[in-house]
């Protein structure tokens, strides 16, 4: 699959990853999350593709977006990570 987004990440959508994409495995994995004895995925689509968009697909930068949103969306008692928990991730470094 190519990725025509991989340097700037603009516009990438979450459809745009691929199983051997190697920035977060976990997010664009469910399979190895399921095997770690979760029952749905931790992140939404929407959420992956923000997380994408925001971090550049920057390997460093994803999994700090992506922690980030995962430990307030486990702070807030939900189930999965959404857009919402990683925009407000976003508007608080922003701030």
């Amino acid at each position: 699959m190519s990725h025509p987004n991989r340097d700037t990440g603009d516009d990438v959508r979450a459809s745009d990853l691929d199983d051997g994409d190697t920035r977060a495995p976990w997010l664009v994995e469910p399979q190895r999350v399921r095997a770690a004895g979760a029952k749905t995925h931790l992140f939404e689509s929407d959420a992956v593709t923000l997380v994408f968009q925001h971090s550049r697909r920057i390997p460093r930068l994803v999994q700090n977006l992506a922690l980030g949103s995962l430990l307030a969306t486990a702070t807030a008692n939900k189930k999965a990570v959404d857009a919402d928990a990683v925009q407000a991730l976003l508007d608080q470094d922003a701030s």
